[in-house]
């Protein structure tokens, strides 16, 4: 019969596991990901806007020179949009970068 092990547990006097300072590589990633959390925001009220924008620019009633407008908007808000994708892929393939460099 295996014989059970006992376990020791201390604790530091503050009741709190002390942790290890940040590293440089830790800080880094913590900024990348913050980046990436406030370009999701921003893309998400990109597509909201580009929804609106498309329905009012399909509607029947709205005039010829606001249609125009809108499809003007569309136009430039795709841009953002694009431009926007692309920072997060940029982001993400560097927080990848970070991540596999970073020591376990």
């Amino acid at each position: 019969e295996p014989v059970p092990v006992r376990r020791r547990v201390c604790f530091a006097e503050s009741g709190k596991v002390p942790t290890p300072p940040p590293t440089e590589s830790d800080k880094l990633a913590g900024d990348i990901v913050a980046s990436i959390q406030e370009k999701q925001k921003n893309l998400d009220s990109i597509d909201k806007a580009l929804a609106d924008y498309t329905r009012r620019a399909e509607s029947v009633g709205e005039g010829a020179n606001q249609r125009l407008q809108l499809r003007r908007k569309l136009q430039e808000t795709n841009q953002q949009r694009l431009q926007l994708r692309n920072d997060l892929d940029r982001d993400m393939k560097d927080l990848k970068t970070v991540l596999d460099c970073s020591p376990d």
